[in-house]
């Protein structure tokens, strides 16, 4: 098996080469060289210079020999790998433009060359693109070279029929928010301003996969990606400019030895599989003991046009619904027919689709236990933020489309039931073996995440069990912009959390794992003084949810081990194939680094958000992710316990 990494095949030095004109200004001359080059060029008062690899260097024009100084210095890698590395990534880029690919930015280059428009939208380019990082694996460098698709208007902006929300200058590679393209003249957002662009045919608009399903090319997206293979086999000819720098026609060969595809065994109630499907054939581990169950509509109206298939549906005892509560060990139901209710005269509840606030909310709150709440939109709504908002506590708003109770499929039904047991809160669908149940053990997930257009940092901290409980969370909204995690607030939360699980067992656990969405920029022995408060073994490690780390062939469900203590994984998926890396920064439990890495990827199949569907992320950082951007949205994502532990959220 081999991996999308390329041996960088020079040596690990930058060269120095200095410049000097007395005719022209050192300003002046170092824009004019980088223009001319690709590559940037610097300047003081007198001097201008350029970095780049131990290669052989052709500059530009021929005349500009004659500026080039006997002096120059030669750096190793060793003496300063942060200027090496940033050399590497400035020195491809070139060879990158000088092909003619556009520029993005992240390291993104786009082919002009390969490129096609869509069958559902002619307007719409589909570019190879390839997306390049560096990594050091055991002491050798290699670039990482992810094929992928970018989407563009097949023509500049300005005479462009489809329109999205940003634009792509294909020259500095830097996106901007659309505002307008009246009078021949294109107007973006930049900062707080509005700016008039001086070069209109520079700017195409750059369509995300969000607004593929909006513009309705997302059904083509899977089809497109199968194209992936043949590129890779393409790609050591169509990137023979990088052999210069890069062994391109030799991948990183995976050993055996570093392979692993861990066995996940799920314990449910009437039996054990490895199959997660089997939920229906088993039961939940553990079912919820009573159902209850209401109906919100936006009108009656709404209740009309679906009185037929909520009769078939939901009514009858050989239904779809009652079918598959019954495999899921659900007995007790309530709340379900459409008879009359003394109260309200009517078994049927509505809310304002305007304002999306319940208009029998007094009636339902009044209720002492909780309620599973399917509410019925009659469109995608892209913010029910208020609805979560003024819902009553005891309710748990579960959404569902109006178009997919029409159109319903079994599998689909199956997979909502599923996500309505899931959130009930004395409910759990099943165990994980491969979790190590014999112990106490916490998982912790911290989630940084920054808005820098409002210079903010929203923090978010969960802790789950190996049991697949939520017993805290925490939201921290609007600190300081910081790259770093206060450890003020660690502290503290730390403390919470830890006291929360005794509360819930005793004792304190075993063994915690700390999981960093990102990297720990914290100072670490600080962070273990911390984590040494209690006396706990204890693992910190990071997880990368945007590796460039890929492969042309089948790795799904896959470990593979890229050094001793650092692990790509590749989560099962219908669509194609992405890495998760997790670098494991201290170990201070009796587990090994591979154990570690598999508790990790086992966490991934926790409360999955259906038995059809995989989940990238482990449990807690998809937990924190949902949490630390969203007001009450990450309601509908999260199963929140009983214990109503989401009022800790600041």
């Amino acid at each position: 098996m081999f991996l999308n990494l390329y041996r960088l095949k020079i040596p690990y030095k930058v060269k120095r080469l200095y410049f000097s004109n007395s005719s022209t200004p050192a300003e002046i001359l170092s824009k004019n060289l980088t223009r001319v080059n690709n590559i940037r060029f610097y300047n003081s008062s007198k001097l201008v210079w350029v970095e780049i690899p131990d290669v052989d260097f052709s500059i530009k024009p021929y005349q500009a020999k004659n500026y080039l100084l006997d002096k120059f210095e030669v750096i190793d890698e060793s003496q300063d790998p942060i200027l090496f590395v940033k050399t590497l990534y400035n020195y491809v880029k070139k060879q990158f433009i000088d092909k003619g690919y556009y520029f993005k930015r992240r390291s993104i280059f786009i082919s002009n060359e390969d490129k096609f428009c869509l069958n559902t939208n002619k307007d719409i380019n589909a570019h190879v693109s390839y997306k390049i990082k560096l990594y050091k694996l055991n002491g050798k460098y290699y670039f990482s070279i992810l094929p992928r698709f970018t989407f563009l208007s097949k023509d500049p902006a300005l005479y462009s029929r489809i329109k999205s929300a940003y634009l792509l200058n294909i020259k500095t590679g830097k996106t901007f928010l659309y505002v307008s393209g009246e009078d021949e003249k294109i107007k973006i957002k930049v900062d707080d301003e509005i700016v008039t662009v001086k070069n209109n045919d520079i700017y195409y608009f750059n369509f995300s996969s969000t607004e593929a399903k909006e513009l309705g090319f997302s059904k083509e997206l899977p089809q497109i990606y199968k194209n992936l293979n043949m590129i890779y086999s393409n790609m050591e000819k169509k990137l023979s400019f990088l052999n210069n720098v890069i062994e391109v026609d030799i991948p990183y060969k995976i050993l055996q030895k570093d392979i692993k595809k861990p066995k996940i065994t799920y314990i449910f109630k009437n039996g054990i599989s490895e199959n997660k499907k089997d939920i229906f054939k088993f039961s939940f581990y553990k079912p919820p003991k009573k159902l209850n169950i209401a109906f919100l509509f936006s009108s009656k109206k709404q209740v009309k046009s679906l009185y037929p298939v909520l009769k078939s549906t939901f009514n009858s005892k050989n239904s779809l619904f009652y079918i598959a509560l019954n495999q899921l060990g659900i007995k007790n139901i309530t709340n379900v027919r459409f008879e009359k209710n003394p109260i309200n005269k009517k078994a049927i509840f509505f809310y304002d689709p305007d304002t999306l606030t319940i208009k029998d909310r007094e009636f339902l709150s009044n209720k002492s236990y909780k309620i599973i709440t399917i509410v019925v939109l009659d469109e995608h709504v892209g913010n029910i933020d208020n609805l979560l908002k003024n819902a009553p506590d005891n309710l748990i708003i579960v959404p569902i489309l109006k178009n997919n109770l029409l159109k319903i499929k079994p599998y689909i039904f199956k997979s909502y039931i599923y996500k309505l047991l899931l959130f009930c809160t004395d409910s759990m669908p099943f165990l994980l073996k491969n979790l190590d149940l014999r112990r106490k053990i916490l998982y912790v997930g911290i989630d940084l995440s920054h808005d820098t257009y409002n210079r903010k940092t929203h923090l978010a901290i969960s802790a789950v069990t190996n049991f697949g409980n939520i017993i805290y969370l925490s939201r921290y909204r609007n600190l300081m912009l910081n790259e770093k995690l206060e450890l003020e607030i660690l502290e503290k939360e730390y403390v919470r959390l830890m006291d929360k699980y005794k509360e819930k067992t005793n004792s304190y656990p075993e063994i915690v794992f700390i999981i960093r969405d990102g990297v720990f920029l914290e100072d670490i022995k600080v962070v273990e003084n911390i984590l040494n408060m209690i006396e706990v073994k204890y693992v910190l490690a990071e997880v990368n949810k945007n590796s460039n780390i890929n492969s042309c062939l089948n790795l799904k469900e896959n470990i593979i081990r890229l050094e001793k203590n650092s692990f790509v994984y590749f989560p099962s998926s219908y669509n194609h194939q992405k890495g998760v890396e997790i670098n494991i920064i201290r170990n201070c439990t009796d587990y090994s680094f591979e154990k570690i890495a598999e508790h990790i990827y086992g966490l991934t199949k926790i409360n999955p958000p259906s038995p059809f569907s995989e989940r990238r992320l482990p449990y807690p950082l998809y937990i924190v992710n949902k949490v630390a951007l969203s007001d009450y949205e990450w309601k509908i994502y999260v199963p929140i316990g009983k214990d109503k532990i989401y009022n800790f959220i600041r």
